[in-house]
């Protein structure tokens, strides 16, 4: 390997990839609220309001 390579993945943890050559990608999204209320307002209104990914993203 070269240098570059060496450093761009140095403290990889190799072990946590399940045979993987490269680390995995995971595309996933996690919308977190602060408490019950804010969740019970976030359904309440689902078009203003980021609970699902095609919605209303705040990357959108």
């Amino acid at each position: 390997m070269k240098n570059q390579t060496m450093l761009i993945h140095h403290g990889e943890e190799h072990d946590q990839y399940q045979g993987a050559v490269v680390p995995p990608i995971y595309q996933n999204s996690l919308f977190v609220f602060e408490d019950w209320d804010d969740i019970d307002q976030a359904f309440d209104d689902p078009t203003d309001n980021a609970i699902y990914t095609r919605g209303k993203n705040p990357g959108v």
